[in-house]
């Protein structure tokens, strides 16, 4: 201490005593100047508490986001079946848990306000699906952040809850500012628009965010389904960041597929099988290379590998599939 000089009003004084002694006003006020210079200090000799970061709003998808493909731990090892919980998304089968749904307290979002949304029904009212996904939700985020076990009627528009069904794909961007105003009408809070992470596992549901003052990423990048339309295994961890902007996975999914697979048609909202031909009159991606049955030729061929058994693949041609 007494190497220590500190300038108080433009004149150097030492820590103890000089030759004439210092008063101990005087080394009072020297020490709250030096501790004033050390990072964080005040000027009363206490610490500067840190700056409270702004509210938060994450808003998830359900499907292939907080979930895996049903029962596909094979390919997805880090996922959870729950079984005997119905999941009728997709093709159907057991609940299962993607990496993000079973660790999301290590994210960013666990201290943010949560909405959580899907083009489907979420299994429908009731229905365990919906009970685990929200208590593991709520569990996982700091209490108050998704207060209520509501769901609401379907549509985009929230009324009585941020939990979301029916909503369909490239229209989730429309719920987000009846979010902010039921989390403001019901926990008191300003969400800057600025301060909104949505996290897909579908591009369609995120390119059109692009332009909005929101943040949208999609997810599930690193393993894709139905010809990297979706999600397989669904989201990871270390995808939800709180980064600004926009992005799409950069490498979505595989490029090649069999004969006879379910892969996207020449938008991600619809789905064919082999040997059918898309809305738009072009032979499926999937087709046999020898099919001529269409309107017009194949938009993208995706055919590399040998053909794949389709129990019945009439019930693929034009589907519509949820997330």
């Amino acid at each position: 201490w007494q190497s220590r000089t500190v300038a108080i009003m433009g004149a150097p004084h030492h820590f103890g005593q000089g030759r004439g002694g210092v008063s101990p006003m005087r080394k009072q006020l020297a020490l709250m100047a030096f501790l004033a210079l050390l990072p964080g200090g005040c000027a009363d000799g206490t610490t500067a508490a840190p700056a409270t970061p702004p509210p938060c709003l994450c808003m998830f998808d359900i499907d292939r986001t907080l979930t895996g493909k049903q029962q596909s731990t094979d390919q997805c090892p880090q996922d959870q079946v729950q079984w005997g919980v119905p999941d009728n998304e997709y093709f159907g089968g057991d609940l299962t848990l993607s990496p993000l749904a079973l660790g999301f307290s290590s994210t960013f979002c666990a201290r943010c306000y949560i909405a959580l949304t899907s083009t489907g029904n979420a299994s429908g009212e009731a229905s365990l699906k919906r009970q685990i996904i929200h208590d593991r939700t709520a569990a996982a985020v700091v209490p108050g952040r998704l207060p209520t076990a509501t769901w609401n009627s379907p549509g985009c528009t929230p009324v009585n809850s941020p939990l979301i069904t029916g909503c369909p794909n490239a229209h989730k961007q429309l719920a987000v500012p009846g979010l902010i105003q039921w989390y403001k009408a019901n926990a008191n809070v300003d969400i800057p628009d600025e301060e909104v992470y949505v996290f897909d596992d579908r591009a369609n549901n995120v390119i059109p965010f692009q332009g909005l003052p929101y943040n949208a990423h999609q997810v599930s990048c690193a393993t894709r389904d139905l010809g990297g339309a979706v999600g397989l295994c669904g989201a990871t961890p270390s995808e939800v960041v709180p980064t600004k902007g926009t992005s799409l996975c950069a490498n979505p999914g595989k490029s090649t597929c069999r004969v006879g697979e379910v892969v996207s048609c020449f938008d991600v909202q619809f789905f064919c099988a082999g040997n059918k031909c898309c809305p738009d009159g072009s032979v499926c991606p999937s087709a046999d290379p020898d099919f001529r049955g269409c309107a017009k030729l194949k938009a993208q061929d995706c055919v590399a590998v040998p053909a794949l058994e389709v129990s019945n693949p009439e019930q693929v041609q034009y589907m519509t599939l949820f997330s």
